[in-house]
């Protein structure tokens, strides 16, 4: 076997072993987020934005297929500060919340592995065409 033929097994057998972790923790990440909206309601008497447009994470193997909500909603306040232009001021309390709960530990690992998922299929498409 060349060598191309290796680097190339061994990139799709890690984009494999990613792409099932990342569905795994998406899917413990669903009964958390449920947590997480119950603890804001008892907290502030009013759902989480967001939840009313979806109630749940929605357990999708096509990462294309991931609502813009959740997007909104739960990636951004994680990954980005509280005054970036994308968070609006009408969702600073919500910030605040997903940013001191528990559930950011697991929500930055199912983004971070989106991310790993993603720059490891664009490497694999990279090496497979140009070399």
């Amino acid at each position: 076997m060349s060598d191309k033929t290796v680097i190339d097994m061994i990139t799709f057998l890690l984009l494999i072993l990613v792409i099932i972790l990342e569905l795994l923790v998406t899917f413990f990440n669903e009964r958390r987020y449920k947590e997480l909206c119950d603890e804001y309601k008892k907290k502030h008497n009013t759902p989480p934005p967001g939840v009313m447009s979806f109630k749940y994470f929605n357990f999708n193997i096509v990462y294309i297929s991931i609502p813009i909500e959740k997007i909104t909603y739960v990636y951004f306040p994680l990954l980005l500060r509280k005054e970036n232009r994308m968070i609006k001021k009408d969702f600073y309390f919500w910030h605040d919340f997903i940013n001191t709960s528990k559930f950011k530990l697991w929500g930055m690992i199912e983004v971070y592995l989106i991310i790993i998922s993603a720059i490891v299929f664009i490497f694999l498409i990279a090496h497979y065409y140009l070399f």
